[in-house]
């Protein structure tokens, strides 16, 4: 439905800040001053919707797992959770990154030039822009 549809601005990152992202909360403080946009009309299914929903909420939970595993460890003062707390907090490390490079439902594989290529779409929204095409486009680069 038309009225589903919005403009969504996708970051590209390059590999090399993807992987350095991971090493390090100071790459993951410098993302957004490396990366190029790409502004995409499309809409997004009810289905797609909550799984994304599902999916953030299970990450939200795995950063805060820190916080439960100390909190177990306190409220029950099993030597589990000793090996809990540590585990937990590399969890989180990781869990960061992976909310911050997938958080939109599309996603910039490459960019060159004006040019980008992106994951993320159905086939029937692909095929329906080759009818689309006559009237407005569906994408517009930007830098």
């Amino acid at each position: 439905d038309d009225a589903e549809y919005q403009v969504w601005d996708l970051p590209y990152i390059p590999r090399w800040l993807v992987v350095l992202m991971f090493l390090g909360i100071f790459f993951l403080l410098t993302a957004p001053f490396v990366r190029q946009r790409c502004k995409v009309k499309a809409g997004l299914s009810k289905q797609v919707r909550r799984r994304r929903g599902l999916i953030k909420m299970v990450m939200a939970l795995m950063i805060l797992s820190p916080v439960f595993a100390t909190a177990g460890a306190i409220l029950t003062m099993s030597e589990v959770f000793v090996f809990l707390g540590p585990l937990s907090v590399g969890i989180a490390y990781f869990t960061v990154p992976c909310l911050v490079l997938y958080s939109k439902p599309m996603r910039v594989r490459w960019q060159e030039g004006q040019m980008y290529w992106v994951d993320g779409f159905s086939s029937e929204f692909l095929s329906s822009l080759n009818q689309d095409r006559r009237t407005e486009p569906t994408a517009v680069p930007t830098t």
